[in-house]
Order: structure tokens, then sequence, then C-alpha cells
């Protein structure tokens, strides 16, 4: 019975450790002392291009920020259940989301991505119940 019983605890003790997806109308933005490129978060002119990064809710590296850079330039420390959107010229973009020391380890994960003029790319932050921190893109 009491070998059961571990069992189960062990059980929803790794569902809970996972997160899920953050709904939009749930989202809180980014404070402006983890923003490190605040002009990318406005539009201009020859910046068309949108992507959009939501941190997944839950428990799992939820005491660390993951910090999201673009073409190695840090844009923000993002936390979870927030959310923020770059403005960014059409082309090719490298997208990374970087987690640093303290109880979430050290990550790095990048992708080359490629957008175009108008077009909004979407991505979760997520992070596995079993697995390192990643973007994932959604739209």
């Amino acid at each position: 019975m009491l070998g059961r019983l571990v069992v189960v605890g062990m059980i929803a003790a790794v569902a809970g450790c996972s997160t899920t997806p953050l709904e939009p109308s749930s989202a809180r933005a980014v404070p402006e002392e983890r923003i490190y490129k605040a002009d990318l978060l406005s539009p201009s002119t020859d910046r068309t291009a949108k992507i959009v990064v939501n941190r997944d809710q839950g428990i799992k590296g939820s005491a660390c920020s993951y910090v999201i850079s673009l073409d190695k330039m840090k844009v923000v420390a993002i936390r979870t259940s927030e959310s923020f959107t770059m403005h960014v010229t059409p082309g090719s973009h490298f997208l990374t989301l970087e987690t640093t020391g303290g109880l979430c380890g050290s990550t790095t994960g990048s992708q080359n991505i490629l957008i175009a003029a108008g077009e909004k790319q979407v991505y979760r932050a997520i992070q596995p119940s079993a697995g390192e921190a990643h973007l994932a893109r959604v739209e």
C-alpha cells in the first residue's frame, strides 16, 4: 500500500512540474527592469515583422528568468506567464533562449528563423518535465 502511494505521489509531482501553454488573455507584460532592448518592442518603418514570445505557466523553472536574445543581443528576461512582442526587420534572424545558473542550471537553445515583412511568428518558452527549456514555434 505504501509503495502505491509513493508511486502515485511521484507521478503527481512530475505531472505538476510540466509547464502549460499561456492563454494570451492572462499574459503579463515583461517589466521595464528586465527589458534590455526596448527599441525592439516598438514598431518602426523598417521593423515590419513581429516575433511574439509567450512563457508557459507552471511551477517548473518558475524560479528562473529566461533571457531571450535576437541576433546575439539580449532583448528581455522573461518569467512565468509573461509575454512580449519584438518588432524586427524582415529576413533571417538568430533567436536564442538562455538560462544561466541558479536553480535552473545553464541551458542555451538557438534557432535560425526566416520572417517576411508583415509576418507574425509566435513562440512558446517551454520547460518540459523531462528536458531543458526551449522555444517552440506555435504560429
